[in-house]
């Protein structure tokens, strides 16, 4: 899937779960520096927090996921960017359903509110410049 992609390399940043950092990972730069026969296949690799659903580690063993057309079904795509944008990449991210987009629904209304405002300023500005 790689080639399909990225043509050269290395890869400037790649990135996983913490939980996979060892052996898994490890053995992916491995393999793959082996089959691109390259010293260095990614520059970085940024390791991130798992994601839990209701305080449990998000597992299809555990059957504890929820799909992003899961998630469409009550929340717009830009309320799931949003949830995601408020958290940093490298800590836990606890999902819980019906609770973790209340702040991101209020960040969104925060971003529309500011932007509506750039907006009318700069309409004001137009009419302005006009006169």
């Amino acid at each position: 899937m790689v080639d399909a992609i990225f043509k050269e390399h290395p890869i400037d940043i790649h990135s996983g779960g913490k939980d996979l950092k060892f052996p898994h990972h490890d053995n992916e730069i491995a393999q793959s520096e082996a089959y691109y026969e390259c010293d260095c296949w990614v520059n970085h690799f940024w390791h991130t927090a798992p994601l839990n659903i209701d305080e449990l580690k998000m597992s299809k063993s555990l059957k504890n996921f929820i799909t992003i057309k899961e998630m469409l079904r009550d929340n717009s795509p830009r309320q799931i960017r949003m949830l995601f944008l408020i958290h940093r990449w490298d800590t836990l991210m606890n999902y819980m359903p019906g609770k973790s987009f209340n702040e991101a629904i209020v960040k969104e209304k925060q971003f529309d509110g500011f932007f509506k405002n750039v907006q009318s300023n700069l309409r004001l500005c137009n009419i302005k410049d006009t006169v």
